[in-house]
Parts: C-alpha cells; structure tokens; sequence
C-alpha cells in the first residue's frame, strides 16, 4: 500500500508538471498548432480533473493506511475477592493493565471496538465455591463465541481458559457473561482476567 501511494502522489506531481508546463509554451509561443482539435482550456480542465481524482484517492488511501496500523487492546483484572455476577450478568473486571484505544470500560465490563475488524479474545476465570463449578463465556453484543467451566469440587484449583477470534464492527460490544441460572462467584486477586487486541482492521 506504501508503494502505491507514493505512485499517487508521483502522478500527482506529474499531471500538475504537464499543466504547468504546457501553459508555459502555449503561452511563450513556442508551440504553435492550428490543427490542435482541443484548445488550451480543455487540456488545463482535464489535467485538473486528473489531479483531483488521483488527490482523492491518495487521501482515502492515506486514511485506510492510518486504520490499518492503528492499535487496539485491552487487558482488565481484579484484585477483588470474590468477584460477584449475577445469573446471565456481567463478570465486570474493575482494572485495567493495557487499555490502548480505550476500548475497555472498567465500569460496565464492555469492550467497546473502535474500528471494524477481526479480533482476538481471551479470558481466563477460576470458581471461588470449593462446593460448586461456575462457567464464563465471551459474548459479542448478545451471540455466545466462547464459553468455559472451572470445577473445584475435586478439591483442587481449577483454572479455565476461554478464546475466540472473531470479527467485530465498530462499537459492538464484547464482555465476560454467567451464563449460569444462578449468581456465580469468580476468584479474584487477579486470577480471573479478560483481554483482546485487534488483529486486522477491514
């Protein structure tokens, strides 16, 4: 992409160069052509045409190389313990290592895209209740791509890990979800974590 804008921007120099330049001997009288179907106005007109077209395309270009090296991600804690959600509530995490784009809102638990592109998400969790297992799942606006248990009922720490890659539009909303019927209790002190980063932009 690099090279075909500074193609653009060489057309451009160009076509402002002839424009220029056959001004200047039309206008010296240096060459003199009754044969010439197209007078000096048409000529200047359709130069500068050619150069708004290939000036609006250099923008969109530059603009499209700007989103595509931008940098989007997240990665959200808690030193809570535990961390609370109710049945079909948010697992919201209250702090934040990386918010870059500032995506990642610490009050409602939503990752928010920025742009739209493909994604990658992860979290991992750990059920508090020693008695009980607890799920997590990743959900994109309110469509489930991930979704995971931590059982520690065998006496042990049970730690789960969830991911998605998944493509997501400018403002969607991305968040950790109980998908359980009851409120779940998740182990805090930053055992449980949600991230994501954006992979590609469109």
């Amino acid at each position: 992409m690099a090279n075909y804008v500074l193609y653009l921007c060489a057309a451009v120099a160009l076509s402002w160069h002839l424009a220029v330049a056959s001004t200047s001997r039309q206008e010296d009288g240096r060459i003199k052509r009754s044969d010439d179907p197209a007078p000096l106005e048409a000529v200047v007109e359709k130069l500068s045409q050619q150069l708004n077209t290939h000036t609006a395309q250099l923008a969109a270009l530059t603009n499209r190389l700007n989103i595509a090296e931008k940098v989007v991600a997240f990665y959200a804690y808690d030193t809570r313990h535990p961390i609370t959600a109710t049945s079909s509530g948010l697992i919201v995490l209250h702090q934040i290592y990386t918010n870059v784009g500032d995506g990642f809102n610490t009050q409602t638990g939503h990752f928010t895209a920025p742009v739209s592109g493909l994604y990658q998400f992860h979290s991992n969790f750990m059920g508090a209740d020693a008695q009980r297992y607890v799920h997590a799942a990743i959900m994109v606006d309110q469509s489930r791509v991930a979704y995971g248990i931590s059982d520690k009922r065998h006496g042990y720490h049970d730690d789960a890990s969830i991911e998605a890659v998944v493509h997501v539009n400018a403002g969607q909303m991305v968040y950790l979800e109980n998908p359980d019927s009851t409120t779940s209790g998740y182990y805090g002190l930053g055992h449980t974590t949600f991230s994501g980063f954006l992979l590609r932009a469109d």
